[in-house]
């Protein structure tokens, strides 16, 4: 099909533009010896926790392929067996990879930012921005690499035309993914909310200066593990748009031969955020001494006008005659991001309710009062679920009441197509965290360089659009587990309600992990320093005590989330057997349970935004991060991991009714 050779032709361009971003930055200079040799010991910690967390990813998905391989085995023919291991592992190496990608562009990154972050932060933000655009090129083309090996291979091994079942591996490739995620996210979020809790301790001690707090390395390890979990995230994510297209527009055990423009123009549409990133890449030069609002802002545009050319081309190419309304649909949906970003920035501009909001919850010592940030949370979810419900409603109208679905999937292709592009600037600033924490480590004393204007600001639109991106897959999954029979059962409330209790119990393990990880920190930090010999100004620091104790923290409670986010699809599809619910009836079941968890995590992943822009405003004013602000923002992404989880494994689950 020529729709799916273009699609492997973006795939395998974003790919080389990944590629060719990184050469570029590995090729700007990295400054003094001493600090290269402080990137690369950096470089050998995030490995290392990194590493662990790759090892229990690729356990669970061994795992979880032999299972599914026996499920399959069990229920259909022999012959599809292998194809569905290959799928589930495709998928974890996708992810895995990914992790691994964003956060070596992040630290090869740093001492290269360090060498412009000095001057101003013009060239910084250039670079940074950069180096996380081929992350999240290599994020989007591994996860449409993955979907291409998952088709492809077992349209190889049969001659002839492509046979009829030849995308029913494609919740596999989703369970795969999501194993992986879990593991990195969990790992990362805890991580991060200890390495925030031992900063905190060890500033307190030493002074916001000191480069030999213990927690130092941890901290800047922190910040490249979030880029990572980042990216394994929208990978993930990338990976349920494609079965949520594919399901709605087609059906998951569909072949090729019943795919028409209804699935291919909203891939396509989709697929064009990679030209439309890999642009706007090159368009977010700063001048120096401009907030970083202005260069974010321009990229956005020059973004959006990509997308929606190629939402437009697509339209006119596959269908002609309803172009027009396509036009206007894919209009709307590639508007959306740079209206939320704008929206977003009106809140919060100096004498906004927003930023008044957030000046509000912060008291003298700089810890967060609660109604403020719940207030900032409000406006913000209020904002976004209002955008959803226009665009949805916008393109349903376009599209008549007979046939929505076509435009409806168009404009949200179209917005989503700018995940990349917010994927490269949430990951821009946390490789600008890093270059702080590595600017403090070789500067001995004297003050590190401080945060941008309007960088909190920015950070935090990218990262409510990725939880508007990471939501809408979910909900497209579950529109696809929905089909052709949208009645309600008496099992659809009860199924709603635990969906939400998933997301919810997952987030509580998940914090009782990070503040594990946050007490042992400081108790590490306290120890180092009450207990050293002599006088304050004598202390030597353990990095590696520090480090060593955060990795084996951030552990904890993961296999105890893995089992809740596998094993609540499971035990919903036991009850819908054992209510002997046929397949048209047990569908919408498995959709309200996704959906309600998507909307719940969408909820929780913008507090987890509110508290990243209050850290965000603490740093300005030259405050160090609080635990009780840093935790929360550091693991509620988990939500949404879980979200699209309870969509996946629901989806693979219906395949079997």
């Amino acid at each position: 099909m020529t729709e799916l050779g273009l699609l492997s032709i973006l795939c395998v361009a974003a790919l080389a533009a990944a590629a060719g971003l990184l050469v570029w930055v590995r090729g700007r200079p990295a400054g003094a010896a001493e600090r290269v040799r402080a990137a690369r010991a950096l470089d050998a910690a995030t490995g290392e926790v990194l590493s662990g967390a790759h090892r229990r990813a690729a356990l669970l998905a061994f795992g979880l392929a032999v299972a599914v391989g026996a499920a399959r085995a069990a229920t259909g023919p022999r012959a599809a067996v292998p194809f569905a291991v290959l799928a589930v592992l495709t998928g974890a190496a996708a992810v895995l990879a990914s992790a691994h990608l964003a956060a070596r562009a992040c630290l090869a990154a740093a001492p290269r930012v360090v060498v412009v972050l000095p001057a101003g932060g013009g060239g910084a933000l250039t670079l940074a921005m950069r180096a996380s655009a081929a992350a999240a090129l290599g994020a989007d083309g591994l996860a449409c690499a993955g979907a291409l090996v998952v088709v492809g291979i077992p349209w190889i091994t049969t001659s002839g035309a492509p046979p009829a079942g030849l995308l029913a591996h494609l919740p596999e490739l989703g369970l795969g993914a999501l194993a992986a995620s879990l593991v990195v996210h969990h790992v990362a979020g805890s991580f991060g909310a200890g390495a925030a809790a031992g900063t905190h301790r060890g500033r307190a001690l030493l002074g916001a200066a000191d480069s030999r707090d213990p927690a130092l390395v941890s901290a800047g390890s922190a910040a490249a593990l979030d880029v990572a979990a980042r990216s394994a995230e929208h990978t993930l994510a990338a990976v349920a748009v494609t079965l949520g297209v594919v399901g709605w527009g087609a059906g998951p055990a569909s072949g090729l031969a019943t795919v028409g423009p209804l699935v291919t123009l909203p891939l396509l549409a989709r697929a064009f955020g990679l030209v439309a990133t890999a642009s706007a890449a090159f368009a977010v030069g700063s001048r120096e001494g401009e907030s970083v609002l202005a260069p974010v802002g321009r990229s956005q545009l020059v973004g959006a006008a990509v997308a929606f050319s190629g939402g437009a081309a697509a339209s006119f190419w596959l269908a002609r005659d309803s172009a027009p309304t396509l036009v206007a649909a894919a209009s709307i949906g590639a508007l959306a991001p740079p209206a939320l970003s704008w929206a977003l920035r009106a809140l919060a501009r100096p004498h906004g309710p927003l930023a008044r909001e957030l000046a509000e919850s912060t008291t003298g010592d700089g810890e967060p009062a609660g109604p403020g940030s719940a207030g900032a949370t409000l406006a913000t979810t209020g904002a976004l679920l209002a955008l959803v419900g226009a665009l949805a409603a916008a393109t349903g109208a376009l599209g008549g009441a007979a046939a929505p679905s076509q435009p409806l999937l168009l404009g949200l292709a179209a917005g989503l197509a700018a995940a990349p592009l917010s994927l490269a600037t949430a990951g821009a600033f946390r490789t600008l965290d890093t270059a702080r924490e590595l600017d403090r480590a070789v500067r001995r004393g004297d003050p590190a360089a401080g945060t941008l204007p309007g960088e909190g600001l920015a950070a935090g639109a990218a990262r409510t659009h990725l939880a508007l991106s990471a939501s809408a897959a979910g909900l497209l999954v579950g529109a696809a587990l929905v089909g052709a029979s949208p009645a309600p059962t008496a099992l659809t409330p009860p199924s709603a309600l635990l969906g939400t209790a998933l997301v919810v119990a997952v987030l509580g393990l998940a914090l009782r992990s990070a503040t594990r990880a946050g007490r042992v920190a400081r108790g590490e930090i306290t120890r180092q320093v009450e207990s050293a010999p002599g006088p304050r100004e004598a202390f030597v620091p353990s990095y590696r005590a520090c480090l060593d104790t955060l990795t084996v923290a951030s552990r904890s409670w993961l296999w105890p989330v893995v089992a809740l986010t596998l094993g609540a699809p499971v035990v919903l599809f036991g009850a819908l057997l054992a209510a002997r619910q046929d397949a048209a009836r047990a569908a919408p079941a498995l959709a309200a349970f996704a959906i309600a968890a998507s909307l719940c995590a969408l909820v929780l992943a913008t507090a987890g935004a509110a508290n990243a822009a209050l850290a965000s405003a603490r740093a300005s004013l030259a405050a160090p991060a609080s635990p009780r602000t840093a935790a929360p923002a550091s693991i509620a992404p988990l939500s949404l991991v879980a979200a699209l989880g309870a969509a996946l494994v629901s989806l693979h689950l219906s395949t079997f009714l």
